[in-house]
């Protein structure tokens, strides 16, 4: 059956070369770093949290604050440091605000 659309000869399809997984993480060979992350919700008294880091929503992460961490609101800006080996999910921190 003949189709009018070929677009996957000009463009290829987004799967293809695509990662197994979603990476998170830094640039290959460069595992552990920092960025920038969005508080989405956050409860003071549990720091039950979700944080949006790279269009990924991530939650419960540990805090590595300090005290700063009590008056955290949802849309505060704070760093993240993680930890991701090529191929893995590797580990997150929420640190203080920026």
């Amino acid at each position: 059956m003949p189709s009018d659309d070929l677009s996957d000869l000009i463009v290829p399809h987004w799967t293809q070369g695509a990662p197994a997984t979603p990476r998170l993480g830094g640039p290959p060979g460069k595992p552990a770093s920092y960025g920038q992350g969005v508080i989405v919700a956050w409860d003071s008294s549990t720091f039950e949290n979700t944080v949006r880091f790279h269009g990924a929503e991530l939650h419960n992460l540990p805090v590595l604050a300090g005290p700063d961490a009590l008056t955290f609101r949802p849309g505060d800006i704070v760093g993240v440091q993680y930890w991701a080996p090529e191929g893995g999910s590797g580990q997150y921190w929420i640190l203080p605000r920026i």
